[in-house]
């Protein structure tokens, strides 16, 4: 395996909307979302390094729902925040 900062690495990840008056709400689809990340990932094995992850919005307010997504074989989990004030 060649070092994970090289030029054969690359990352496929999705946004996570929770709240219901946001625009990707719902929009997400893990199912469908590893489906394609491990055909990609057996297809290139050889000759990649792919990681997959999500990036969630707001974790400190859907805590429950980034439990959740938490169980499932993220390579990494990006929290962010849309309003600090």
């Amino acid at each position: 395996m060649k070092c994970p900062f090289s030029s054969s690495l690359i990352d496929r990840y999705r946004h996570i909307d929770c709240n219901v008056n946001d625009y990707g709400y719902e929009y997400y689809n893990a199912n469908n979302f590893f489906d394609t990340f491990n055909f990609i990932k057996e297809k290139y094995q050889t000759k990649l390094i792919i990681l997959c992850g999500i990036e969630f919005s707001e974790p400190q307010l859907y805590q429950r729902q980034l439990s959740e997504y938490l169980k499932l074989p993220y390579d990494y989990i990006l929290g962010s925040i849309r309003v600090v004030g």
